[in-house]
């Protein structure tokens, strides 16, 4: 039974993303993983559930007869686990968020408003930046990191995963698209930037198969992703950025995305606090909150679906 229901998760999550790789970047599993874990679903059924092209993945007869009450049921196990987190008392207190430079144009700023707004005696101060803290020695209550801090008094929890890709403005995706991939590093500007530097651009070509000199002609490295950001829209250049900071951007066409057979793996965040700080119960409050916002707007998606 356990079994099912996963699998069925991960078939819903397929059919919104539209694709497997997306669905695997939402749910930090690789998408061979999905693939398997759908097929057994299929055999333990007897149907096939997905129609598989190039272009688009849609779901058969006998599948569109199981996702419609799998999607109810899930809805209605989640409003039941908010309505086993809700908690009428009402919290009060300052805490400081170090949050990582790339997610200031992502949906955290979103979850934090709607934080405040729900919790008007709760102020909060967000410290974008690109040097990970610890909430022990500096004077932060709550870090947002790639990478988990290590102490006995500091809990951690995931956050939220969100695989990165290979962005580019319309024209220049065009050009990168007509030229071979081992040609980009030597004829397309670059634009590195914190977290994915020459050496993690050399690795993931070197992965094609490519003789790759670290000494790339055009490039541009700036620790503000944000900086980044913004010339990639401007079409100066190729970079790489979370999905999670360009997803409208792509919805709506500013950017696209290119070399989508080059792996990047799944960046995932952390948040750590530590245990003993007086503010601990409103930093676990806030990361309640942001759990339920993401699992909203899952079932909110599914809905348009």
């Amino acid at each position: 039974m356990i079994d099912n229901l996963r699998s069925l998760a991960m078939l819903i999550t397929v059919l919104e993303e539209g694709s497997f790789q997306g669905a695997a970047d939402r749910l930090d599993v690789s998408a061979s993983v999905l693939s398997q874990n759908i097929k057994a679903l299929e055999v333990r059924l007897g149907y096939s559930l997905l129609n598989r092209s190039k272009r688009t993945i849609q779901p058969t007869e006998q599948g569109r007869k199981l996702i419609r009450p799998a999607r109810a049921m899930m809805e209605a196990a989640e409003g039941g686990f908010q309505a086993i987190k809700s908690d009428p008392t009402e919290v009060s207190g300052r805490i400081v968020v170090s949050v990582p430079s790339m997610l200031s144009s992502g949906p955290l700023v979103n979850i934090v408003e709607d934080f405040l707004l729900a919790n008007p005696r709760v102020k909060m101060e967000l410290r974008f930046e690109n040097v990970q803290r610890h909430p022990i020695h500096d004077d932060v209550d709550l870090t947002i990191g790639l990478d988990k801090l290590k102490h006995k008094n500091i809990r951690v929890r995931d956050l939220f995963g969100g695989g990165g890709g290979f962005f580019a403005a319309p024209d220049l995706a065009e050009r990168i698209e007509r030229i071979p991939a081992q040609s980009v590093l030597t004829t397309i500007p670059l634009l590195m930037c914190y977290g994915f530097g020459s050496d993690e651009w050399a690795e993931a070509f070197q992965k094609e198969g490519s003789e790759l000199d670290l000494d790339i002609p055009f490039r541009m490295k700036c620790d503000d992703v944000s900086v980044i950001y913004r010339l990639c829209v401007s079409g100066a250049g190729l970079t790489v950025l979370p999905h999670s900071m360009v997803r409208e951007d792509v919805k709506n066409g500013r950017l696209v995305q290119v070399l989508k057979h080059i792996s990047l793996g799944h960046a995932h965040f952390y948040a750590m606090w530590n245990a003993r700080s007086p503010n601990a119960e409103i930093v676990e409050r806030f990361l309640d909150h942001n759990e339920e916002v993401l699992a909203r707007v899952r079932v909110q998606s599914a809905q348009v679906e």
